[in-house]
């Protein structure tokens, strides 16, 4: 307990190199020796400590985290405790579950990633597993303006509440909301209610929360396999206005486009491929193939392509991929062909 609050002093060189983790690592090792131990006394002594615990953006910052980026990477030691009540396979009660909900990093500079990463779904199976999925989930809907959900200021603050982060920005509160829903959320009865609120956020003018909402959205419905989400999905990406029409920057530049990210139509093009709806092909054929949308939206509908396709569309893939102008998108159309052509195999034996 002494190394979760103790100050490691100052380090011997920039902070960036880790001079200061040492008493950060001490205490995440010890809360991973009581998850193995796994008796009620370690139970209860690290539900005793979890509420006890700094903000976790201090952890990583004394691990070797940039002050800019404070927030968006997750803390060893919050992680080892939560690892350590998952194994154990307990509930824990609420101050823990709305300290951990605090705890998930914002995502603004860790990588667009779609699935949910490992310290999400942990958390997200802590949660569950101590039965306060449903006020989370409500709470998160409430914030974002669904009047059938109500919460406290109590859930409101814990799905909320934002890392800092100097560089890109902590997260407004409707941003934070819809990523503390798309981790927590495994109850297909939500998932109208998450339609409904997507749609709504996708036709209100460009703004930094309407992308932040509709892109953890359509991730949380590609996670749930939402069968019913994919004509609105296909509707995303054939009626909403593509990234190139917003303009381009002036280059050299780090950004090609003027458009507002994160780019939710790329998330909207990855969750039509984990549905696994076939209907899908057509529109995401389209995707790639129009040089107006987003490079990460077409990188997205090809990888998507490569769950999807079947022999009839090989042809068509390899045609696609022969000429295709940019890397990564071609191997990801050759991948999808390779898939095409293992699920012919398959069928053929």
């Amino acid at each position: 307990r002494e190394n979760m609050c103790k100050a490691p002093g100052n380090p011997l060189d920039l902070h960036e190199l880790g001079w200061q983790q040492r008493p950060v690592h001490i205490a995440a090792a010890a809360a991973e020796a009581l998850g193995r131990i796994g008796t009620a006394d370690a139970q209860a002594a690290l539900i005793e400590a979890m509420p006890q615990l700094l903000d976790f953006w201090q952890y990583t910052l004394w691990c070797g985290d940039h002050s800019w980026l404070m927030g968006c990477h997750s803390s060893v030691l919050h992680h080892r405790i939560l690892e350590a009540f998952d194994a154990m396979e307990t509930g824990v009660p609420l101050a823990v579950v709305q300290g951990a909900l605090k705890a998930v990093p914002i995502d603004t500079d860790r990588g667009l990633i779609f699935e949910n990463d490992a310290y999400e779904s942990l958390t997200a199976r802590v949660v569950n597993r101590s039965g306060f999925a449903d006020e989370v989930v409500e709470a998160c809907l409430a914030v974002l303006g669904d009047c059938s959900y109500t919460a406290g200021d109590a859930w409101k603050l814990a799905v909320t509440a934002s890392p800092p982060a100097v560089s890109v920005l902590p997260h407004d509160p409707e941003s934070r909301a819809a990523e503390i829903l798309s981790v927590v959320c495994m109850d297909p009865a939500y998932l109208g209610a998450v339609r409904k609120v997507f749609n709504r956020y996708r036709q209100t003018a460009p703004s930094r929360p309407r992308s932040w909402v509709c892109f953890y959205l359509a991730r949380l419905m590609g996670r749930m396999k939402d069968a019913d989400a994919v004509p609105l999905l296909m509707a995303c990406l054939t009626d909403d206005a593509t990234e190139a029409s917003f303009g381009f920057e002036s280059q050299p530049n780090v950004f090609i486009y003027k458009a507002m990210t994160p780019f939710y139509r790329a998330a909207a093009a990855d969750a039509l491929g984990r549905i696994g709806q076939i209907a899908a092909v057509d529109t995401l054929f389209a995707v790639v193939e129009d040089f107006d949308n987003g490079m990460s939206v077409r990188h997205a509908a090809a990888r998507s392509l490569a769950m999807l396709c079947g022999s009839e569309h090989r042809n068509r893939l390899e045609q696609l991929a022969q000429d295709y102008p940019e890397v990564s998108i071609r191997r990801a159309l050759l991948e999808a062909c390779a898939q095409a052509r293992s699920r012919e195999m398959a069928v053929a034996r």
